[in-house]
């Protein structure tokens, strides 16, 4: 839902303000982390608290969202944070303007030289053709797996499409056959990648055909029917191959 009070027009923007009078201001940090999550851009979120405006926000690596707060000390009556994230009071709510215009601002002075480009962190590069029950167990040793101990991801370069279509009720995953440097299939699933509205807003069941040569960062798993059990990958990006 918080993503949703991003219009269209404002995606180009390199920071993202986002304002419902009604938030609890309990929530507009998660507000902004979500909406960071989705669009990969700093956001600021901001609700009203009495008569006083107050916001929090979420940067990403290479924008110190807390210095750029301290150079614009005037605009608030309190602020906090750290180079991730910072809340605030404004002084008055008229401030808004020309706090939004002050940090896009400043945030391209800040990032000219800088690539910011989300990137995806891989453990490996392999051949589709080395995945087999022996790797997974391996892997499965490592586990359980979480936030602190995420699954281990693999990058396959040139991998061929044999078939693929949308999944789910609203088709919004992406199922594919692929296969890489021989003629053996494997099965893919990607949650989401049908759906503009979630992962990186691409519906890749219309921008890619049979044939196709991709790139793919990928999960191994396992897909379990009806007592049959088969390795799985489950894709978590991917782009055509250069």
């Amino acid at each position: 839902e918080a993503t949703r009070q991003v219009e269209e027009s404002q995606l180009d923007a390199p920071v993202l303000f986002v304002y419902n009078e009604n938030w609890n201001p309990g929530v507009v940090g998660l507000v902004a982390s979500r909406i960071k999550s989705r669009y990969e851009k700093p956001v600021i979120a901001m609700t009203m608290i009495g008569d006083e405006m107050m916001g929090s926000g979420r940067s990403i690596k290479g924008f110190n969202m807390i210095e750029t707060i301290q150079e614009i000390p005037k605009l608030f009556k309190k602020f906090g944070g750290h180079p991730m994230a910072c809340g605030f009071t404004f002084t008055s709510v008229d401030n808004r303007q020309e706090f939004q215009a002050e940090m896009i601002k400043k945030f391209n002075e800040k990032t000219k030289d800088i690539n910011l480009s989300p990137t995806v962190d891989l453990d490996a590069e392999i051949d589709l053709d080395d995945i087999d029950w022996k790797l997974y167990d391996t892997l499965e040793k490592f586990s359980p797996f979480g936030q602190a101990n995420p699954k281990p991801r693999y990058l396959s370069k040139g991998v061929t499409i044999k078939s693929l279509k949308p999944i789910g009720k609203m088709g919004g995953h992406l199922k594919m056959d692929v296969v890489h440097t021989s003629t053996k299939f494997h099965k893919t699933i990607g949650w989401g990648l049908c759906d503009k509205n979630r992962g990186d807003g691409k519906d890749w069941s219309k921008m890619l055909k049979e044939g196709d040569l991709i790139d793919i960062v990928f999960e191994i798993g396992v897909n379990e029917w009806n007592g049959n059990r088969e390795l799985q990958l489950t894709v978590v990006d991917l782009k055509k191959s250069e």
